[in-house]
């Protein structure tokens, strides 16, 4: 069973490991994660970001190293499910749809 994990919550949680230098990097790296056309382009960028990030601060690459597959889980629906798969938060999601 695939289940997702809130993106939001996750890069809140890579903000938390980065110091305040590297957050707009770490944003746009996450980004390029979560918005990837396919599966394998997902994948490709995880992999820069962990081989990146692990090195340069080590928490970030060992805090998305333990969420990969929920976090690609979106990537394997069609894209217009995306939006409402990559929040976890049921109430916010629902606000989302009604808006």
């Amino acid at each position: 069973m695939a289940v997702p994990r809130c993106t939001v919550h996750k890069l809140r949680d890579l903000e938390r490991h980065a110091p305040t230098h590297v957050l707009k990097a770490i944003r746009t790296v996450s980004h390029a994660i979560m918005n990837a056309e396919t599966l394998s382009a997902a994948r490709q960028a995880y992999r820069a970001f962990v081989r990146t990030w692990r090195a340069r601060v080590p928490k970030v690459g060992e805090s998305l190293q333990e969420a990969c597959e929920a976090l690609l889980t979106c990537s394997r629906f069609p894209a217009s499910q995306w939006k409402c798969l990559r929040s976890t938060n049921a109430i916010k999601r629902l606000n989302g749809e009604f808006r």
